[in-house]
């Protein structure tokens, strides 16, 4: 439909790129009609309505729930003229423009990691997507798509930044005229994954699985079309948007304006009290309360040096970077932390990050470890716990190496224990004529340095010994001149 009717019920649900962990706890509703520009703000149950007015007919919204403060991108549609993106704070406050001269912006996604905006332009003849930077006016206008098919709109719109892949809907005159096209975000690849379909309204993106309404109903599928199921029938569904909290769907019956929801396996239907007429998009909230940092891996190895950990990340936005803290140390049941990592901050490929705990006290040779990782506003969450097994050290004395030597030699040990140890060094008389250590050291591998000159040794057989407690182990060395 290209005229805009100003009491029409137009309803699109804009979601939050699906590459970061997200738990939802509000959404935020637009009323597109000539004299009530509202936002209405709800709890993800539907409870305790707020709202705040605008002075120009609101249409697409989507939230930018990693900002501080969080923010709405709003998209602004006068009953003339051209059209506005403009972003304010979540009570409205601080409006400002992000995108002007416009023509009726239908969608809105939000690419948080890389910090760009998708929109889509729903136009008589003249249907298109673009991209541009979310934090600077009319930063970095890029078009992406286009169909000038008169009979043909665009509609829905879907983003999933890890891949760099977007999702339309294309809504025809009859289910053989309409289409769900899947293509990069740069507006390459464009493959045709659904047709015919039966007047397909917005679209979503969530853990490699797309939601879309049609006129019969909530459906759901692979990122390629195959496997539909049907979530919910005679939906009358026009908008979506995710609950990652409750892994479900909500959308708006435009016939009778209530906001509806249903679990992800099609279980648990539900309906909220009925919003207002004419009502046109809703998005939810997501709480970063689970940071943007996706963790693909984390683990650690035992090596002669101490406990060697590594960890890997899919996705990052805003990460100032990684504490790591350590448990099972000389008995402490507590956490503490041993270092810092810095994050690599906006990142959509993959990241490796490692850290060497240099320990020579574990507790039974097994040690706990754990990520904190840090938003750039002090925000943070904790991994996993994985738990390491240290090496286990016998008692044993190496051959001094280089042998024969002049002017210097290392004397490599390991010790079970704690414990107070002694090396030193005695003629083929045995008489002591150096001492290398005598002092108290950590369980693990350890070395000496032998320099002859500090001890005036003439060349010779000398034989080493090493002792702690009751264990005394020898080797004999050669000095050469």
């Amino acid at each position: 439909m290209k005229l805009l009717i100003i009491f029409i019920c137009l309803i699109c649900i804009v979601a939050v790129s699906d590459a970061l962990s997200q738990s939802a706890t509000k959404y935020y509703i637009t009323r597109y009609d000539q004299y009530n520009r509202y936002i209405y703000i709800r709890n993800i149950d539907g409870t305790n309505e707020t709202n705040f007015t605008l002075s120009i007919r609101p249409k697409a919204i989507a939230v930018d729930w990693y900002s501080s403060p969080k923010k709405l991108y709003i998209g602004l549609v006068p009953t003339s003229g051209t059209c506005t993106i403009i972003r304010c704070n979540l009570d409205g406050s601080n409006q400002e423009n992000v995108l002007t001269d416009l023509v009726n912006v239908n969608d809105i996604e939000l690419d948080l990691i890389n910090r760009k905006i998708y929109w889509l332009q729903n136009t008589y003849n003249d249907d298109k997507i673009y991209k541009a930077d979310m934090d600077a006016l009319n930063s970095n206008i890029e078009y992406i798509y286009y169909t000038t098919v008169t009979s043909r709109d665009l509609w829905g719109l879907a983003l999933d930044v890890t891949n760099n892949l977007l999702w339309i809907t294309e809504r025809g005159s009859n289910s053989y005229a309409s289409y769900i096209r899947r293509m990069t975000t740069s507006g390459g690849s464009i493959t045709t994954i659904k047709n015919p379909i039966d007047n397909p309204h917005d679209i979503e993106y969530h853990n490699a699985k797309i939601y879309w309404g049609e006129d019969t109903g909530i459906m759901q599928s692979n990122t390629d079309g195959s496997s539909t199921n049907t979530l919910y029938s005679n939906a009358d569904a026009d908008g979506l948007a995710i609950d990652a909290t409750n892994n479900a769907v909500l959308w708006v019956d435009y016939s009778t304006n209530e906001v509806k929801k249903i679990d992800f396996d099609g279980s648990n239907y539900s309906v909220h009290s009925p919003v207002h007429s004419t009502i046109s998009n809703l998005d939810t909230d997501y709480n970063p309360g689970a940071l943007p940092v996706e963790l693909s891996s984390f683990n650690g190895r035992a090596t002669s040096q101490g406990i060697a950990l590594q960890w890997s990340t899919r996705v990052e936005c805003n990460n100032y970077g990684f504490d790591i803290e350590r448990k099972g140390i000389n008995n402490n049941s507590e956490w503490e932390k041993i270092g810092f990592v810095a994050g690599a901050g906006n990142s959509n490929s993959p990241k490796e990050y490692s850290f060497s705990d240099n320990v020579k006290h574990p507790c039974d040779h097994s040690i706990l470890y754990r990520l904190k990782q840090i938003d750039n506003d002090g925000m943070f969450t904790y991994s996993n716990v994985i738990e390491v097994r240290s090496l286990t050290y016998n008692f044993s004395l190496s051959q001094n190496y280089p042998n024969p030597f002049n002017p210097v030699t290392v004397i490599n040990y390991q010790l079970p224990a704690e414990s107070r140890v002694t090396l030193k060094l005695f003629d083929v008389l045995g008489r002591e004529v150096a001492t290398l250590v005598d002092e108290v050291k950590a369980p693990g591998m350890h070395s000496a340095e032998f320099i002859v000159e500090k001890y005036g040794l003439s060349s010779g057989i000398y034989i080493y010994q090493l002792s702690a407690g009751e264990k005394i182990e020898k080797r004999k060395m050669m000095v050469i001149k």
